[in-house]
């Protein structure tokens, strides 16, 4: 055989295996790439989500360390807890009733709100009768100057101790406050600031809220990232496909050379 046909072949050859190698790796990529943007996009609306359920307590609780706690005791009733449970934020009252779930509704909005049953309730059992009525108030008081602080200076210090209070509410004798990440130091400041007879600090309410999100996040985020295709992957199938085209147009001329031999 010529030695010019020998080279042809072996460049023949390994170009057809070159561009065979240049088509898996690219199908191999363009399918990686493909599945990193779902978790980003799962984790972003799972933020989104925490973003907006903290945003709609603080606002539920400055209105009750404010101009609230007036409007409310006009109406008649009382909120004695507000905390992240589920996808939404719940709102305890006492005593429930439809239009006082109605007025706070009205104000807040129904997407992110849920009017429940107060849990004060549970207070009456482990107090005499002659206590009630202190008691109670002494709760009041200490939620009230719990969320006043976490919605006013609290929040710069807090996020500066490097965790944030997602729920405060009375159980039983004590307001429960919940903190995000939980941890002894944190609980210690607490404790420190508002002392421990009347608080009770535990892990907050807010993981709840993933396991929510998270259920509801792939459908969407699978369409999202199947319309994400990368530039550079679509250069390197580019490149592939003149790599195998070249290689047939090679073999193409070879037989044709052979064939007027």
């Amino acid at each position: 055989m010529n030695p010019k046909m020998k080279i042809k072949g072996t460049v023949f050859r390994a170009l057809l295996v070159a561009g065979c190698w240049a088509v898996l790796f690219t199908a191999t990529t363009v399918q990686a790439s493909a599945e990193q943007p779902a978790v980003r996009t799962i984790q972003t609306s799972e933020r989104a989500a925490v973003d907006a359920l903290e945003q709609k307590q603080t606002e539920i609780d400055a209105y009750m360390a404010g101009q609230g706690q007036a409007e409310l005791e006009q109406l008649g009733f009382t909120v004695t807890n507000t905390g992240a449970v589920g996808d939404k934020v719940e709102v305890g009252i006492t005593p429930y009733a439809e239009k006082h779930a109605e007025f706070l509704y009205e104000k807040f909005g129904r997407d992110l709100v849920n009017v429940v049953e107060g849990q004060q309730a549970q207070l009456l059992a482990s107090v005499s009768v002659e206590g009630d009525a202190p008691a109670d108030d002494a709760l009041e008081q200490k939620q009230t100057e719990i969320d006043a602080y976490v919605t006013g200076q609290g929040q710069a210090e807090l996020e500066q101790l490097g965790f944030t209070v997602t729920n405060t509410g009375a159980v039983g004798d004590k307001v429960e406050i919940g903190i995000t990440p939980y941890a002894e130091k944190h609980a210690e400041f607490l404790y420190e600031k508002f002392g421990r007879d009347l608080v009770n600090v535990v892990e907050g309410q807010q993981s709840e809220l993933f396991a929510a999100t998270a259920a509801s996040a792939p459908a969407v985020d699978a369409a999202a990232a199947s319309s994400e295709k990368p530039t550079v992957n679509r250069t390197i199938l580019w490149i592939a496909v003149v790599v195998v085209l070249s290689a047939a147009i090679l073999m193409v001329s070879r037989k044709k050379l052979f064939g007027r031999k």
